[in-house]
């Protein structure tokens, strides 16, 4: 019986070590929204799909966040500290952008903050192709701050999205 019960505690320990959710051992879920609801609290302001995984873009109230949920055959999965991984961090006059790849996939997620003058707004990545940003004008000021979280499979550092026509890089090169 003590060797069964270190036995277990050694499995739990590694687990809880190494970012190891131990519900994902036992069942999956059906929307990345469900994964949110399970972990997080707040309101879910936009979920953007890639190929084997979702992110989540939500608020808490005072502030804005984002949760990137891998998927598998069985359904998605709660994320842990292994799950995803920041492979690059711009800081510049373009504005800040985070790109984070999910592990084991091609999938990678551009998170960014772009502060543009006027709310004439267009957005576009490399492609022309649509993405996902909340925009916020602030009449007062002249300025509109655009939140973005997009889905790029097999992300390269010459990723650049059109803002109003301009290349913005959003890894460093």
């Amino acid at each position: 019986m003590v060797n069964l019960a270190i036995i277990v505690s050694f499995f739990i320990s590694v687990f809880i070590l190494n970012g190891i959710t131990i519900e994902n051992l036992f069942f999956s879920f059906q929307s990345p929204e469900n994964v949110f609801k399970y972990t997080r609290f707040g309101e879910i302001i936009d979920v953007v799909h890639g190929n084997n995984s979702s992110i989540v873009y939500y608020s808490t109230g005072n502030s804005n966040s984002s949760l990137i949920i891998p998927k598998t055959g069985k359904g998605y999965k709660i994320p842990n500290d292994l799950s995803v991984k920041r492979v690059s961090y711009k800081f510049d006059d373009d504005g800040t952008f985070w790109i984070y790849s999910v592990v084991g996939t091609s999938d990678y997620y551009i998170r960014g903050v772009v502060i543009v003058h006027g709310n004439e707004i267009d957005i576009k990545d490399h492609n022309n192709n649509e993405i996902s940003a909340k925009i916020n004008y602030r009449e007062e000021m002249g300025i509109t701050t655009i939140s973005i979280n997009h889905f790029v499979e097999g992300f390269t550092n010459d990723y650049y999205l059109l803002i109003n026509d301009k290349k913005v890089y959003v890894a460093k090169r």
